[in-house]
């Protein structure tokens, strides 16, 4: 039994003279022993950034939680979200509601349909008795990190906000096993919550991160859960992909995230589900990754939803995939907003670039902001955010170089629409001389015989990560979003090249889907091509736009099921290479590169050239592959960029 005895002011709780914070100022006695290695917590003060002290107390205890979390993605994070109220144009009228209000705290552990029970804060803005609200549920394995993105609509819409540890994780019961009961769990504690006496029968979700991967995973429910709206925040509801992309697994986002969830899942991640994650590296219909795949399940969406990612985000392709499926499946209202380096924004400090990190803010503030709205059913609060934003609300990156600004003249802005912009597919074709040639009308100056490049790929001594979508391992100094390739392409033994001869006249706008088709060969058993196109400055810069990875032997894989393929030595295979989306004007006098490696690490694994299937990290024994990319008549490998009318990115001057 729990037990909580609060005593605060809720104007304290909410607002302070210079911000809107939530800030949960208490006396609490939480015994916690009967699900935690403790006995009796007792923390008093104030805590900043809407950290609970009873949850914030246990979680300090361990060095590399308080250094990673509570000090750092969750004090970064929190000081975003913070703004988001505090930066609301309703803000003064916000003050005088809540001058001298008084909350309430509940705590509850919640039952399960299997009997574990999850531990559950209810927190309530002033009511009336007998009043009846709405409520916003946040399932988290962050303990008190995100707490907060359920208390801005508290403050907002006078939700009651409802504050969930997901199953093994902190103050809950149970086994964390990465969401994949997360969608049962979540539709109980729904319906938990549309049970009680304080609620109208509406409650909605958010989720940000891994919280927004377990909301997103309640599509596989049939019927439906009845859940009136969500916001998606840097989320995915593709677990393989996201885990093992293009086949590689994500050795520095999947480990490092494992080694960070540690001290709140009592070992687990370490010890049992990383080691799963590994052994089920296939994904199988109807098997081990089924319960978090939301590929093939978009028509189940039955609730409107807002979208908050961004284009060098750890998810943003599979959020971007997400919010087209609901879009293509539902007459539902669908709205997302797209930063620049979302999760990135964690562990980079402004001063390194403050450009984005206003960006980030901005897609917060605005992202929440109309999520509110959205919510509250677009009542007298009025439509402010509405009126500023489209369906698809996106900012628009451009040439710029390592923690500087760019040129506003090309890119940098934010740009709304309501589908997205006619996109004109055309293709950079790898060619003789390590050259490029642009558009099919110049296809014809491949030549007939089948030309190639060769590079070794020796796995003990790969290429490593410079940027991307990135999280964890950009702590490591590995880089976040776009940065300067020139490092890597100094490997000339071990990287093929290929540069746009003339400089681009015009600037050159890309929105959508970029992609590659390789035509390749190895003399390995299997191997990895990865794929990069980047924007050469005149000074040199190499700066990455895109990228992405395929495994040879997966080469016939699709978005339902791992098809494992024979590689012949020096058979030549067309592999497909998806690069994910971008929004990226490359400004005139620049050019464009291709480059072909095989490998990227530690944002992928290691791949050894053996085929070893208990070997996804790639660390046992290994052989130095001798990997060709071909270029012909017959060979075109080539990139796919999704050009656009510079005109059909307009600038929106409201955001």
């Amino acid at each position: 039994m729990c037990v909580i005895t609060i005593s605060h002011s809720f104007a304290n709780t909410i607002l302070t003279d210079d911000a809107i914070v939530p800030v949960r100022e208490s006396i609490v006695n939480f015994d916690v022993s009967a699900v935690a290695d403790t006995v009796t917590l007792q923390s008093e003060g104030t805590r900043r950034f809407g950290q609970s002290p009873t949850r914030l107390a246990l979680y300090e205890r361990s060095d590399l939680g308080k250094r990673f979390f509570t000090e750092g993605f969750g004090g970064r994070l929190n000081a975003m979200i913070r703004n988001v109220v505090d930066k609301h144009p309703r803000r003064a009228e916000l003050e005088r509601q809540y001058k001298g209000a008084e909350p309430r705290f509940e705590h509850h552990m919640i039952p399960m349909r299997d009997g574990v029970k999850l531990s559950t804060i209810i927190i309530f803005p002033p009511m009336a008795e007998g009043e009846k609200r709405s409520a916003m549920m946040s399932r988290s394995p962050y303990a008190p990190t995100s707490d907060q993105i359920a208390d801005v609509f508290m403050v907002l819409n006078g939700m009651v906000s409802i504050v969930q540890d997901q199953r093994g994780t902190f103050l809950s019961e149970g086994e964390f096993s990465m969401w994949t009961h997360d969608a049962e769990d979540g539709e109980d504690t729904l319906f938990w919550a549309m049970k009680q006496p304080w609620s109208n029968g509406k409650v909605f979700g958010v989720g940000i991160s891994a919280d927004g991967c377990s909301l997103a995973s309640l599509l596989r429910l049939s019927p439906p859960a009845p859940m009136a709206g969500a916001l998606y925040m840097w989320a995915s509801a593709n677990g393989h992909e996201s885990t093992y992309q293009g086949g590689s697994f994500r050795a520095g986002l999947i480990s490092g995230w494992m080694v960070l969830q540690s001290p709140l899942t009592h070992g687990v991640s370490l010890q049992k589900t990383l080691p799963e994650l590994l052994k089920n590296w296939k994904l199988v219909p109807g098997g081990y990754w089924e319960q978090i795949q939301g590929p093939g399940k978009w028509h189940m969406i039955s609730w409107p939803t807002v979208h908050i990612t961004a284009w060098y985000d750890i998810f943003s392709a599979h959020q971007i995939n997400m919010y087209n499926g609901f879009r293509e499946s539902s007459k539902l209202e669908h709205r997302i907003v797209i930063g620049a380096i979302g999760h990135c924004i964690l562990g980079l400090p402004p001063k390194d670039d403050p450009l984005l990190d206003i960006v980030e803010s901005r897609a917060l503030e605005i992202g929440y902001g109309f999520a509110s709205e959205l919510f509250g059913g677009f009542d007298e609060r009025g439509h402010i955010f509405r009126d500023k934003l489209d369906l698809i609300n996106i900012y628009v990156l451009g040439s710029r170089t390592s923690g500087r600004r760019g040129d506003p003249k090309v890119g940098h802005y934010w740009s709304s629409f309501s589908t997205w912009p006619n996109v004109d597919e055309q293709k950079l074709f790898l060619a003789p001389e390590k050259s490029l040639i642009f558009g099919e009308n110049n296809r014809k100056n491949l030549r007939s015989n089948d030309e190639y490049v060769e590079y070794l790929y020796d796995p003990k001594s790969p290429m490593l990560t410079h940027g991307g979508n990135n999280l964890v391992i950009h702590l490591l100094g590995f880089g976040c979003g776009s940065e300067d390739q020139r490092e890597v392409e100094k490997r000339t033994d071990s990287i093929a090249v290929f540069d746009l001869t003339e400089k681009l006249e015009h600037s050159l706008a890309l929105t959508g889907h970029v992609k590659a088709v390789l035509y390749v060969s190895t003399d390995a058993k299997d191997t990895d091509f990865h794929v990069s196109l980047n924007d050469v400055h005149p000074g040199g810069h190499s700066m990455q736009i895109r990228y992405g990875l395929r495994r040879l032997k997966l080469r016939e894989s699709n978005e339902f099921e791992t098809v494992v393929s024979e590689v012949e030595p020096n058979v030549v295979y067309k592999l497909e290479v998806d690069m994910w989306f971008i929004s990226y004007i490359v400004a005139a006098g620049h050019k464009l590169r291709v480059t072909v490696t095989s490998s990227n690490t530690p944002y992928f694994a290691i791949n050894a050239n053996l085929g070893d299937d208990n070997d996804q990290y790639g660390l046992k024994d290994s052989q130095v592959a001798k990997n060709r990319v071909y270029f012909s008549e017959r060979y075109a490998s080539h990139v796919i960029l999704p050009i656009v009318n510079i005109e059909d990115l307009p600038k929106n001057e409201h955001i």
